[in-house]
């Protein structure tokens, strides 16, 4: 009786565990499809200096930027409500964004590149 009763619980179990793996693995696939999205845009600059919070938006991704941080083409910058971000564009241009501001990095701020 105690070994057919083990047996139930563990099927059930085992199956739970694998549903949660695969699902986990799925997740982890659409997770790194929508990051290649976002590194096949080409990249235009990096953060020099980040305070508080700053976010930048490419598509449907959002993601949290750091100092060091590459940014690309057509990603929109935003800064929080006390935050500050200063970025260098490839070709030496300067830019610093200030409390609660956005900013989009596309053909008009870019220029012909």
């Amino acid at each position: 009786m105690l070994l057919r009763l083990t047996y139930r619980l563990q099927f059930p179990l085992r199956a739970a565990a694998f549903i949660l793996v695969m699902l986990c693995g799925a997740l982890s696939n659409q997770h790194g499809a929508i990051a290649k999205d976002v590194a096949a845009a080409p990249e235009v600059g990096t953060t020099i200096s980040v305070k508080r919070r700053l976010t930048g938006l490419h598509g449907d991704v959002k993601r949290r930027l750091r100092k060091g941080a590459r940014v690309h083409r057509d990603e929109v910058l935003q800064t929080s409500r006390k935050g500050r971000a200063e970025f260098k564009l490839d070709d030496d241009t300067k830019l610093a964004l200030g409390a609660n501001a956005k900013l989009k990095l596309d053909q008009f701020v870019l220029g012909q590149t």
